[in-house]
Parts: structure tokens; sequence; C-alpha cells
């Protein structure tokens, strides 16, 4: 028995050649900062809305877009974000539109549609003060007809808070957030499979970020955001040829903070 899952792995967003522009930029928040995986290198403006417009060059395949906020803070705008996909970077009637309505309990904010192909995306959303946005990844999913994590996966949301005591047993903390954790196997792979997962691992690596979706349905969880975040592979990834021309392979994820 298995779980499906989706892997969106090739961001357009923090690619070399793509260009953000903004309607504003504080000096300090620059818009460069979309490209970092960290969330809390932000981008911000200097007032209370924001419209960033990603020029990809080219027309991409575009079918998904995810949102994180900052670790720490949050998200750095209120209500839902807005995306916009169009030919050329002009935004009266765009050919494409649709909305994200981020789960602010866990940080995470997701949509998928059906395939398209556009050179530009625009985000429009307002804040109080101003607006701060962290991690976005627009682009494609990766799922194939069996690509799917057998059941026993494990997740675990890591405390890593430190602790030290005295010497008379009282304790001291030192807070630090919690980071996701999971370790999932992918077994019985077909050629197809296995040269996919593969060549995606070689393109991460443990330091490019994978986003991982799971219960995209919501069939077990109570919410898909629960699960689904910018992660890290932890481990290299071994295949085993299990059978003739199938392959097994294991992985553990971690939260990129």
């Amino acid at each position: 028995m298995s779980s499906k899952v989706k892997f969106l792995s090739f961001n357009l967003v923090s690619q070399d050649a793509t260009i953000i522009t903004a309607n504003t930029e504080n000096a300090f928040f620059l818009t460069g900062n979309l490209k970092d995986p960290r969330t809390t290198k932000k981008f911000r403006t200097t007032g209370t809305s924001a419209a960033v417009v990603f020029d990809f060059i080219s027309a991409e395949t575009i079918n998904t877009v995810a949102i994180k906020g900052d670790k720490y803070l949050g998200f750095g705008f209120n209500g839902d974000l807005t995306i916009e996909l169009n030919a050329t970077d002009s935004w009266g009637s765009p050919a494409f539109s649709t909305t994200i309505t981020p789960n602010p309990t866990h940080n995470i904010g997701y949509v998928t549609f059906t395939n398209q192909e556009y050179r530009f995306a625009r985000i429009t959303c307002s804040g109080t003060s101003y607006v701060e946005l962290s991690n976005i990844f627009i682009g494609e999913y990766v799922q194939m007809a069996e690509n799917s994590i057998d059941f026993g996966w494990t997740y675990i949301n890591v405390d890593q808070t430190t602790v030290s005591k005295n010497k008379e047993g009282q304790k001291f903390f030192n807070e630090k957030p919690f980071v996701k954790r999971i370790t999932a196997n992918l077994n019985l792979l077909n050629q197809v499979e296995f040269t996919t997962i593969s060549d995606m691992y070689n393109y991460h690596g443990n330091s490019v970020p994978i986003w991982f979706v799971i219960d995209e349905a919501e069939s077990f969880s109570d919410t898909q955001e629960r699960f689904i975040d910018q992660y890290y592979f932890v481990n290299d990834l071994a295949f085993k040829n299990s059978s003739f021309s199938l392959w097994d392979t294991s992985f553990t994820l971690e939260e990129v903070i």
C-alpha cells in the first residue's frame, strides 16, 4: 500500500536567468532575496501593496505555486495571494489567474492547476504597513503514474531546543524552532521512475531545496499543509535493484528554515 506524492523540483523563481521586479522595494529587503531558500531572507515593499513580476525569459510550463512564510514570524501579508500568468508584462487582462489562501498554522500556501505555458508571472497581495514575502515556488510538479511512497513513512516535528542544567538540576532552555523531518521509501520504481528520481536528486543533492507534497486530497490528514514544505535531502539516495528493471530507494527530508 502507498500514498501518492508530488515533488516540486525545478523552481523558476530561483533560477539565475529569472528577472524579478516589484512595484516598490525596500533597499534592505531586495527582490533578489526571493531566490534565497532561507525563510528569513525576505523581500519587503515600502508600501501596503505588493505586485511582484517574474520574467522567466521564455515561456515555461507552470502548474503549481507554493509559498512559505518566515519560520519565526509567519506570513508578511494579509489575506489571499493572487497569482497571474501572461505572455507579456502587461496585467490589465492576464491570461490566467488564481489565488492561494495560506494556512497560517502551518505557514504554507499551495495551489495546483492545469498546465499553463507563459513567460511572465505576477504575485499580488497587501499588508498592514508593508508586505514581506519569503519562499515562493513557481513551476511544475513531478508525479508519475506509479510514483508513491510505501506506507510506513515517518513524520516528526523535531524540537531543536537545547537543554542545560545547573548543579541543582534546574533546567535552562535555549529555544529554537521546530523542524519537520520525513523519512520514506520509494519501492519498485520502473526504469522511467528511476531515471526521473535519480536525475532529480542529482540536480538537488543535499544543498538545493525541494518541495514535497503528500496527501494533497486530505484523505488522511486534517489539512494538506501539515506535511507540505520546502525541504533538503538529508541522505544520499542509494538505489537497490530489487527485481528485474525495478528499483528501491529511501530518503530523508528536513525542512528548510
